[in-house]
């Protein structure tokens, strides 16, 4: 996998930001973090759980 650029990190941290305001209360807003599923572990720029 190559390296995330600064303009791939910044675009998705504000995606975030924007999700969390829009989201707030309903979902966990995560960034960046592993997801363990059964089989595997993915790593999602942006999750709602």
């Amino acid at each position: 996998m190559s390296p995330e650029t600064p303009i791939h990190y910044s675009t998705a941290k504000r995606g975030v930001k924007y999700l969390q305001e829009l989201l707030l209360g309903k979902v966990d807003v995560r960034f960046n973090g592993p997801i363990t599923l059964s089989n595997s572990e993915p790593e999602p720029d942006i999750a709602l759980a």
